[in-house]
């Protein structure tokens, strides 16, 4: 058996999770409460869970009433609404959004 090696070109590798149960440390909630506090709007974590999983929902009705069509502008829209839909108090919640995506391009 030949071992497979990965290409040094290589960045990152995405696995398909669909119906996997994962759990990232820090959990998104936490994460969430975190970057919201640093902004200003510290939300307990029962709410920010609350809404973060009724926007999620939302956002994943909506794909797959678009067809689950993938692109990076839909994602970058997804996650958008997600912050937005957290943070609903917030005026300015562009630069919570910013520092939640740069985080996770962090982590791929």
């Amino acid at each position: 058996m030949n071992p497979v090696f990965i290409p040094s070109c290589c960045r990152a590798i995405f696995f398909d999770a669909v119906g996997t149960l994962i759990h990232p440390q820090p959990d998104a909630i936490e994460v969430y409460h975190e970057v919201g506090r640093r902004h200003g709007y510290p939300l307990d974590r029962p709410t920010i869970a609350q809404r973060f999983r009724q926007k999620f929902d939302e956002e994943e009705q909506r794909d797959a009433a678009a067809g689950w069509t993938v692109s990076e502008e839909r994602e970058r829209q997804r996650w958008a609404a997600i912050v937005r839909g957290v943070f609903v108090e917030s005026n300015e919640v562009e630069p919570i959004f910013r520092e939640l995506w740069d985080l996770s391009l962090i982590h791929i």
